[in-house]
């Protein structure tokens, strides 16, 4: 599990982006979002020094959750 350290308010689907890719980003949030229970407190964006887990992708299925429609 590698840890996201922020360094200004930034979008958590952007961060999300950028280390799981694209096209894995909305299943993507859901497993962080899983392992960060507290970081829905902050909303879509995460100020400046909060540590985030971010778990490796799971080889099965998991179901994605997007931010907005």
């Amino acid at each position: 599990m590698a840890n996201y350290h922020t360094t200004a308010d930034e979008h958590l689907d952007a961060i999300v982006a950028f280390y799981y890719g694209v096209e894995k980003a909305n299943t993507a949030l859901r497993i962080v979002l899983d392992a960060n229970p507290r970081l829905a407190y902050f909303g879509v964006i995460i100020p400046k020094g909060v540590t985030i887990k971010l778990p490796a992708f799971p080889s099965t299925a998991v179901r994605g959750v997007a931010l907005w429609d």
